[in-house]
């Protein structure tokens, strides 16, 4: 007689995401600096017999655990990761909390990356070396949002010595299936995270628009608790919803642009900081810092521009931003500007229907025409004027 199939535990998380849950496995990955894990067994066999988590994307050799209604044993920690196992009652709570106390902190951001993966690996080797809280990665990781773009991502990303959060770029969802992948790899579409009395808060602006109806009211809950803590406020989000002389690459609907300022002024946020845009830029819209950042490795919108990310750091009194160069081959102005009119063929004009029309329309009326028919015709057109 075989025995009776078991269900598996039922796990429930708050500042993470289920990864995976195999053979009594669960991989957890942390979207922030503290976790809160609730355990359900629905057998009683499986009180005594050991869970084992792997937690990931997490300052391993900081974080507390604690599980106040069970044991936590076989403990093992790197930088990043944490594997234990875990036994206690029908329902169990561990909780993972950061160790750090100080309000004055450091993180490092950078925006479109496009597939140059060894400009953020230049990234993550800085970080190694300077031990920031976190890197902010903030859209547009991969160029064409396929399966083995966002695997060659995450293997770089693995070799950090600190967390690295991510926001979804409208490139990374651009294959079929890139949006899937993102939220199964590296995150929520949108999510947020506290630590040290500052708060965090992840968008997906990957679509033209703007931010949907769903999201502005839960950013706006997400605003109004961070505000009832005294928390600083810092908004990340891949497209910016204005950029002055790059408003066309902005949200495009104005009304969703107005709707997001009007909420961060509101909420007083202190730096909105967004990418997209392959410049860097800062400005002031109704008394809320906005910064604009793009030049993670994609092409460069202006030939004086470089690449670049950013080292931010958080004091009492303020944030200062420090803008880091990276490695940007020297190129002549021309060949700059092509670089530019091919990617925003490729990206802008060529997805425009009107211009596809025109476009078929003209091939139509020269196809099968002789050059001299050509000529003729052209002749004929401008004799009417």
């Amino acid at each position: 007689m075989e025995p009776l199939a078991i269900d598996p535990p039922l796990l429930t998380i708050r500042g993470g995401f289920l990864r995976s849950f195999e053979k009594n496995v669960a991989v957890i990955r942390a979207i922030g600096f503290n976790i809160e894990l609730t355990i359900f067994r629905p057998s009683s066999t499986q009180y005594d017999e050991p869970l084992t988590l792997f937690f990931e994307n997490i300052r391993g050799q900081e974080v507390e655990i604690t599980s106040p209604d069970g044991k936590i044993e076989n403990m093992l920690r790197s930088e990043t990761d944490v594997l234990c196992d875990v036994t206690g009652l029908r329902t169990q709570k561990i909780f993972l909390s950061s160790s750090r106390a100080s309000e004055e902190f450091d993180f490092l951001f950078i925006g479109d990356v496009h597939g140059m993966f060894h400009h953020f690996e230049s990234v993550i080797e800085s970080a190694n070396q300077l031990d920031p809280l976190f890197i902010m990665a903030n859209g547009d990781m991969t160029h064409s949002g396929r399966l083995e773009d966002f695997h060659a991502f995450a293997d770089v990303a693995n070799k950090a010595t600190v967390p690295v959060f991510t926001s979804l770029g409208n490139h990374d969802k651009r294959a079929k299936g890139g949006r899937a992948t993102y939220r199964d790899l590296l995150a929520p579409f949108y999510y947020s995270f506290s630590v040290n009395h500052s708060t965090f808060i992840v968008l997906d602006s990957s679509r033209k628009r703007g931010l949907q109806k769903f999201q502005y009211k839960w950013l706006e809950r997400e605003l109004q608790v961070a505000r009832q803590k005294g928390d600083r406020i810092f908004v990340f989000l891949h497209r910016p919803p204005v950029c002055p002389k790059y408003n066309y690459l902005a949200f495009s609907a104005s009304a969703n642009a107005h709707r997001f300022l009007a909420l961060m002024e509101r909420y007083r946020v202190e730096i909105v900081f967004g990418s997209h845009i392959h410049v860097f830029t800062e400005f002031e819209k109704r008394g809320i810092r906005y910064v604009v950042t793009g030049g993670g490795g994609g092409a460069l919108w202006q030939p004086q521009n470089v690449h670049h990310y950013l080292h931010v750091f958080v004091k009492r009194d303020g944030v200062d931003i420090r803008m880091v160069q990276l490695p940007t081959p020297e190129a002549k102005v021309s060949q700059r500007i092509k670089d530019v009119l091919k990617f925003n063929w490729d990206h802008h004009i060529g997805r425009n229907k009107h211009i596809q029309q025109m476009l078929l329309l003209w091939t139509a009326l020269n196809l099968g025409q002789s050059a001299v028919e050509r000529r003729e015709r052209r002749w004929r057109r401008r004799q009417r004027f």
